[in-house]
């Protein structure tokens, strides 16, 4: 099983290795497809869903949340399968919701929604 901060950092890595070889290797269509989600998948079975409500300003930069105010930081999109899904998220509009509800439209790689980083340790 992988776990935490350092995981994602793994998980963000291969899914930038996959963006690689895609554009690196003349694959059809249908593979890069196929390929992804085997891999995709593959991830979310090994890796133990995140709560990112306890992640400090930092550690959020690290993993590429991006500061949209002086508190929120937005979750990038390529996070949200690790996510769990039933953790409270803010929006951008000055709401909130669950972000197994919460869609998944982005700008730039980025949700709609994000977190208050907490207090650096």
């Amino acid at each position: 099983m992988i776990k935490g901060i350092n995981g994602l950092l793994l998980i963000r890595d291969a899914i930038a290795t996959m963006a690689a070889e895609i554009y690196q290797y003349n694959w059809d269509s249908y593979f890069c497809k196929k390929y992804v989600h085997e891999k995709m998948n593959r991830y979310i079975e090994y890796y133990e869903s995140f709560d990112i409500k306890h992640l400090s300003e930092s550690e959020a930069v690290s993993l590429g949340f991006y500061k949209w105010d002086d508190t929120l930081y937005l979750i990038p999109l390529w996070m949200l399968p690790f996510l769990e899904k039933d953790q409270w998220v803010f929006c951008i509009n000055g709401g909130y919701k669950k972000i197994g509800d919460a869609d998944t439209d982005n700008r730039a790689g980025m949700l709609a929604y994000g977190i208050i980083p907490i207090a650096e340790r």
